[in-house]
């Protein structure tokens, strides 16, 4: 796999911020709220000197896996992790129907849940886009952006 190099289409852009922002989101909310993040068993036992480290490891570590498919996509332009991003992005289609009643609850929490699954979506869709999906494709090289004079 090679670095995709020349412009990207919007839908490409689109997906990554998306992805980005909700990673970053997760990772800050739960640095500035880490006692209630809620470790696997695999991270040690709960009430150890090591907890809080481990939080934080494991919050770390979702970015990580958030950034896993970005770059596949946005970076080097892999159609096979655009297909594992959409099996994994079923969870986030199943939580927008799941949801729905969300948007009524007067729970801040419950509505952010809702925004975060159902723009997941949205940015799973978007990589089905024709220009996204002939730059995945690699059949032609999209010429560069008008120049705004």
């Amino acid at each position: 796999m090679k670095w995709r190099k020349g412009p990207r289409p919007w839908a490409i852009h689109a997906f990554a911020a998306i992805f980005v922002f909700w990673g970053l989101w997760e990772l800050f909310s739960g640095l500035l709220h880490l006692p209630s993040v809620k470790l696997p068993t695999q991270f040690g036992e709960p009430g150890s000197k090591a907890e809080s480290d481990a939080r934080i490891i494991f919050l770390s570590a979702n970015f990580t896996i958030v950034l896993i498919p970005v770059m596949a996509v946005w970076g080097v332009g892999s159609r096979v992790a655009r297909i594992v991003v959409t099996c994994f992005s079923l969870v986030s289609w199943a939580a927008v129907f799941v949801q729905l009643w969300a948007l009524l609850s007067p729970d801040p929490f419950e509505a952010m849940l809702f925004a975060k699954h159902a723009t997941i979506a949205l940015a799973v869709l978007l990589l089905f886009r024709p220009t996204a999906d002939e730059w995945l494709a690699n059949k032609t090289v999209l010429p560069p952006p008008p120049a705004w004079d």
